[in-house]
């Protein structure tokens, strides 16, 4: 009652004064408990039912793949195949992207499961790998020779042309490469009289600057020994290309007749 003419003191004002009074004890709002997040809850939920689906999975393999091989043995393959190849460009990054990282998830079981297929089948593959390079060994030369070998250079060219400049200078062609290809022309019993000797050499070229430009771009110290490597191959290409016109007519009975040939001068 003997109050009644004291100022009126808001709780605001006397919560600010208690903490202006004791400053060791700073006055602090209480705050509601933040509540958890869905995310994290939606996240372990599809985890679980991953898991479930992979227990199920596992449990029924058989089962689903013959499922899926009865399905697929009635659909046309043909449309089949444009389906997924049409879905595959509409959706190339996803793709890829799910491709790289399935990858690196299953590298090491991956590579232990080709390695038993391949042991466990070895000469089945070995005879199909062989056939299949008879049938087409005439593109892959021509493909290897005279499509892949420029871009490739062209590219590395483009890309690291300091690199190539230096390999160059330390591994001449007078010395590095022209005796290894003579060599190998009289190896395969090839000499300046015959017809394809000019092929045989300029692949033999072909391979230096090749083996140039590779060893520059994967900083490779064994310059000399790839280069030995790859005028073999290329020369083997050269003589497949060169041959090929005549083993086409021998398989078909025909004979071949040369216009550059020096025999066939006196011909006509």
């Amino acid at each position: 009652m003997g109050n009644r003419g004291a100022p009126q003191i808001s709780c605001t004002e006397r919560a600010i004064k208690m903490n202006q009074d004791s400053p060791t004890q700073s006055f602090q709002p209480e705050m509601p408990p933040v509540q958890e997040s869905g995310s994290r809850q939606k996240e372990e939920a599809h985890e679980r039912r991953k898991q479930r689906q992979r227990e199920y999975y596992l449990k029924n393999r058989d089962k689903i793949r013959a499922q899926q091989r009865e399905y697929y043995a009635k659909q046309d393959k043909t449309k089949h195949a444009q389906r997924v190849r049409q879905y595959r460009q509409e959706n190339k990054e996803k793709t890829a992207a799910l491709r790289k990282a399935y990858l690196v998830k299953n590298k090491e079981r991956l590579l232990e499961r080709s390695k038993a297929y391949w042991e466990a089948n070895r000469e089945t593959l070995l005879a199909k790998k062989r056939e299949y390079y008879e049938k087409n060994r005439y593109r892959l030369c021509n493909y290897s020779l005279n499509c892949y070998c420029l871009k490739a250079i062209e590219k590395i060219r483009n890309s690291c042309p300091d690199e190539v400049d230096s390999y160059m200078k330390s591994y001449p062609f007078e010395e590095c490469a022209e005796i290894f290809i003579r060599r190998a022309l009289r190896r395969h019993g090839i000499y300046p009289s015959h017809g394809v000797y000019d092929d045989c050499y300029d692949a033999g070229m072909m391979a230096y600057l090749y083996s140039i430009h590779r060893c520059a771009a994967m900083k490779y110290t064994h310059t000399q020994a790839y280069i030995k490597k790859m005028i073999r191959v290329y020369i083997i290409c050269a003589i497949v290309i060169y041959y090929e016109t005549k083993n086409l007519c021998r398989a078909n009975g025909l004979r071949e007749i040369r216009l550059d040939a020096e025999t066939s001068i006196n011909k006509y």
